[in-house]
């Protein structure tokens, strides 16, 4: 982390804040961004962690009461 001022960032630098959380934000990251990020890849895995498995794309476990409709468009 570089600690870059906001004013100072350029294309291609981590804008992650740095700082506590109750505080403006007054110095940015600043390292190399990940490709297609806005941050770099250590901040960019804490700003878009894995989901699980089940969660990509829509996917569910299973069916969900509500959710499906037969083709006579009554709910099952």
């Amino acid at each position: 982390m570089i600690g870059v001022p906001f004013l100072d960032l350029k294309h291609g630098q981590c804008k992650f804040a740095l700082g506590s959380i109750d505080d403006p934000p007054a110095l940015f990251c600043g390292e190399a961004s990940a490709t297609g990020s806005p941050y770099c890849a250590p901040h960019h895995a804490i700003c878009y962690p894995p989901r699980p498995r089940n969660e990509r794309r829509g996917r569910c476990d299973g069916p969900q009461p509500g959710r499906m409709i037969e083709a006579t468009g009554r709910g099952w």
